[in-house]
């Protein structure tokens, strides 16, 4: 599961944190979950980020946007 989705776009959000990431059991998980997301373009934003920098992390997030949408994921093979 991704933290925040844009489907349509195939656009993922993770907020990451030494809290909720640092456990041998958390890094299994996260390189699982990033394995199975290979098709998605993912953005990575720690808490530091989000709480001291909150302006430029919705920056980051909308050029993400702006350039997947400039960019469409390819449609599934089959």
């Amino acid at each position: 599961r991704i933290d925040f989705a844009y489907p349509e776009l195939v656009l993922g959000i993770e907020a990451n944190s030494v809290q909720a990431h640092a456990a041998k059991e958390d890094v299994q998980r996260n390189a699982e979950k990033a394995n199975d997301l290979v098709e998605w373009w993912i953005l990575y934003f720690t808490h530091d980020d989000v709480h001291r920098s909150p302006a430029s992390v919705a920056r980051r997030i909308e050029e993400a946007i702006l350039r997947r949408r400039a960019v469409p994921p390819a449609a599934p093979a089959g």
